[in-house]
């Protein structure tokens, strides 16, 4: 597995971008190989769906197979450790275009999931829940560490996916870092 792809393809966005996409991605990235039934089991969905998306993922260069598990069939892996968009590209309009829908979707999942938790009206998940909204002047320095400390938080939740540990809670964090002109 590679340290870390460069996306210019809007297929790649779109496949990556989809939430059972993202969540596959993820899942490999923090748990390791899996088939595709390994795979169905731990989302709660259908092989032959998520054989689907594992095909799709696979032929845009973001997973690899990497070879047969007896009667389990063949392993995944995800391509890299992170996926990041370079949008200096001829195709750049429609680049960012999927990554506006595939946002738009996992945004919508972010509020699925949020709206999920409220709706139990219970005092410990809603303590829980946290809201932040920040703004500033950035430069170009700063920036850049901004985006080492956006890793860093991703590097974190993966370390942690399927830790075990008693008393731990599953957290969910949406994080959108935009320019404002």
């Amino acid at each position: 597995m590679k340290e870390e792809i460069i996306i210019t393809d809007p297929e790649q966005i779109r496949a990556i971008g989809s939430p059972i996409g993202n969540e596959i991605i993820n899942r490999l990235r923090s748990d390791g190989p899996k088939s595709a039934s390994e795979i169905a089991a731990m989302l709660g969905t259908s092989a032959p769906g998520v054989t689907y998306h594992l095909k799709r993922m696979a032929g845009l260069g973001l997973l690899n197979v990497i070879g047969p598990r007896g009667k389990n069939g063949v392993l995944y892996e995800a391509a890299a450790h992170r996926f990041f968009v370079d949008y200096r590209v001829p195709n750049q309009d429609e680049l960012m275009k999927a990554t506006h829908e595939a946002a738009r979707k996992l945004w919508k999942r972010s509020w699925d999931d949020y709206e999920k938790a409220a709706s139990r009206n219970s005092v410990e998940v809603l303590s829980t829940m946290m809201f932040s909204r920040f703004e500033g002047e950035f430069t170009k320095e700063q920036s850049a560490r901004l985006w080492e400390l956006v890793k860093e938080i991703g590097n974190m939740f993966a370390e942690t996916r399927n830790q075990k540990s008693e008393g731990a809670k599953r957290i969910s964090l949406t994080l959108s870092v935009s320019p404002r002109d």
